[in-house]
């Protein structure tokens, strides 16, 4: 769906021109021109799940699963909820800067 979505109902009451949009939890969501995978979106809520906690986690699968995609979907996700008012430190090697860079531009 493309036009105005309502971020976090209950709470927030923000709105935003969104991109297609995928449903991460319950009545949050992202504002992300992709549709993920199962087990990537699996990958979110994990993220999501340790970030709560207070702790960090690695995406450490196979190379072309969709790890990039999955950060951008979890960051947005905290954006979205107001939970990241701050820019994000994501450290990688210099070699996958330009895919981070184009992944960005085609999916944020």
């Amino acid at each position: 769906p493309q036009g105005t979505m309502r971020l976090n109902p209950s709470k927030s009451g923000q709105t935003f021109n969104a991109k297609p949009c995928m449903v991460i939890q319950r009545l949050t969501l992202i504002p992300i021109a992709a549709t993920l995978r199962p087990y990537q979106a699996e990958g979110v809520r994990w993220l999501d799940r340790l970030g709560r906690a207070g702790l960090g986690g690695v995406l450490a699968d196979d190379m072309g699963l969709g790890k990039t995609l999955q950060l951008i979907a979890y960051l947005l996700l905290r954006h979205a909820r107001g939970e990241l008012a701050e820019p994000a430190l994501v450290i990688s090697p210099t070699s996958v800067v330009p895919n981070w860079q184009a992944e960005l531009a085609r999916f944020a």
